[in-house]
Order: C-alpha cells, then structure tokens, then sequence
C-alpha cells in the first residue's frame, strides 16, 4: 500500500520522521511536507503563490518533497507528484503533530487540513497527533495506533483490490483521481483524527472513539512591548474545557468527548465530516429565514 504523509510542522519535525519509519515497515511511504512551520494554517491554500517542491532526504521513504506552501498545498502536490510518477496514493496521513488537535482546535489545526485534503483528492486520510508541543514521552504510541489503522486499511484494500478497484483518469491529463476499492468507501471522505496524551505508554488507557468537544482558552491574547516600545499581541491562554455534564453556553457537554477524555488519560479517535451543515436547523432556518 502506498502512503503519503504531510504534517504541518514541516519536513524536519520529529513527528513525521518517526511515522515514515514506523509506516515504511509494511508500506511505500512517500512525503510531502511544508518547508517550514505551518502551524493553524487550517484548510488555508497558496492560491496566488507559486508552489516550488524541493526533493529531500527522508529515512523510510521512496521519494520526499519539501513544499513552499501550505499544509493542505503539500498534500495536493504531492498526491500529483506521485500520480506522475505512477505511483498513486492509497491513504493519506498527517503528522504526526507536535501538539493536540482536537476541541475547537481541530477547526484552527494545520495537521487537519493537510489531511482533509486528502479526502478533497479522494483519498481516506489519518491526522496522528501528541497533545504536547515538546513530547516528553515521544511518538511510539502515536505510532502504534498509526500502523494498526494503516493494516486495517491495507487489508481491506487487499481483500477487495481485483476486480473491485478501479482507478479513473481524466482523457486530458492520464492522472488517476480517485479509486473505488470496498471498504475504503465508508472512509473515503472522512478524516479519522487521532490524539494520543503525552503519557508513558503503559500510562495510556487505551484508544477511545470520541465526538469533538468544547475546549477554550483562558486570557486569549497576551499583550507585550517590542524592543521599539510598540505593543504587539501574541495568543498567550491556557487551554480549558468543560466537565461532563456541565452546561457550556449551547450545550451539556457528553461524557464520550474528546477533550474530556484526552484528560482522563485516554487516546481519542475522532471521524470527521467536512459536511458542516447542522441538518437539526435545517427545517427551523426554512421557517425562519424563507417565509415557510
């Protein structure tokens, strides 16, 4: 199975390096990744920006591309990049991330929009993230869950690769867009967002599914003096979310959130939809907005 990983990070973060050689054990695995930090660039692209891609050394790797753009620019290059080289993407990964993203953060998140932009492109795509910017406990569980997800998938492509895969090609181009292949299907535009706590492994509860919860900041921005004496701004909170059961502003906040369990010591697995509508309004916006 062919796999591209992206992060928002950039090419040399230590996240992405250790997925490649976790991922290169039992796939092809090729990256494509922004020349430098990108963090909460969400879904954000270059439109009016040329993207240069730079070929780089990465361990593991069959071919590793350096970006001068975007999470999400990254991943749609190097999905070309591989396509020209007869090589097609089956799955997309992100990460893995120097930090959580999950709570509204998954809205701000770089590492979610590169991966979401794998399903953009047609591929079924995986966001691993460590929620510390400093990992004190390193990648290995992040890993783990990474290459057990990766082997779910690679059997249900191989179960299901003859004669139930077929690859579409635009008459122009001779590019492969998209595959149908059985049980990818459930997932093919979905990302499956992954957050493990910066916790000894054996301290790690277990993986958990979990809906996205309310997670705000405390002192949102900080405000301090350049060497000039001019003020500038910098996001300075800290992170908090409501309690089970507690009422935050719109809501009662469910035991099975993420940022809930993310504090009780569990790694959470969350399944994205990019389809925002909320389709419990739908009705009641009708009569109140168009007269019905």
């Amino acid at each position: 199975m062919r796999i591209l990983i992206s992060n928002d990070d950039g090419i040399q973060a230590e996240g992405l390096r250790t997925l490649a050689l976790a991922l290169s054990e039992k796939n092809e695995v090729y990256v494509a990744a922004p020349s430098r930090q990108q963090s909460a660039q969400s879904h954000s692209l270059s439109v009016h920006t040329p993207l240069y891609a730079k070929e780089e050394k990465v361990p593991g790797t069959a071919a590793a591309w350096s970006v001068d753009g975007k999470p999400a620019d990254a991943t749609k290059l190097g999905l070309y990049l591989m396509d020209k080289l007869g090589k097609p993407a089956d799955l997309v990964f992100a990460g893995i991330n120097h930090g959580g993203n999950y709570g509204w953060d998954t809205l701000y998140s770089g590492t979610i929009g590169a991966a979401t932009e794998g399903n953009f492109c047609g591929r079924p795509s995986v966001a691993m993230s460590v929620n510390s910017h400093e990992p004190q406990h390193g990648f290995g569980k992040a890993c783990e869950y990474a290459c057990m997800i990766a082997d779910k998938f690679r059997e249900a492509l191989k179960a299901n690769e003859d004669p139930a895969r077929q690859i579409y090609s635009p008459k122009s181009a001779g590019i492969p867009l998209h595959f149908q292949f059985g049980e990818f299907e459930k997932y093919r535009y979905r990302t499956l967002s992954v957050n493990v706590p910066d916790l000894p492994a054996a301290e790690i509860k277990g993986l958990r599914i979990a809906s996205i919860g309310p997670r705000d900041y405390t002192e949102w921005l900080g405000e301090f003096k350049d060497e000039t004496g001019r003020t500038y701004y910098e996001y300075a909170g800290k992170p908090v979310a409501a309690k089970h059961g507690e009422l935050y502003e719109f809501a009662t906040v469910p035991e099975d959130n993420d940022t809930i369990l993310m504090s009780e010591g569990w790694a959470t697995l969350s399944v994205i939809n990019h389809d925002l509508t909320d389709y419990g309004r739908q009705s009641e916006a009708e009569r109140d907005f168009c007269g019905l």
